[in-house]
């Protein structure tokens, strides 16, 4: 199939997955990484309260406070 065919069955909202080999898909830089990170208590019960508040695990809490303060700053 040409691509201007794809970008046609996409841009009418056909199901175009079929066409993709998604069990093999990589997310160059987007692959998670263990870190350890050594935070007083104080501060780890914060963060767990303010996950809880919106729903969060506090990982993803953290990653998503440090994406926001990189963004800023890039």
């Amino acid at each position: 199939m040409k691509a201007e065919e794809l970008d046609r069955k996409f841009d009418n909202n056909e199901d175009v997955l079929e066409f993709f080999d998604i069990a093999n898909a990589k997310r160059p830089g987007l692959i998670k990484q263990p870190l350890q990170l050594d935070l007083p208590q104080w501060m780890l019960d914060a963060i767990k309260t303010e996950a809880q508040r919106l729903n969060l695990s506090p990982s993803s809490l953290i990653e998503q406070w440090i994406a926001e303060q990189l963004q800023t700053t890039h």
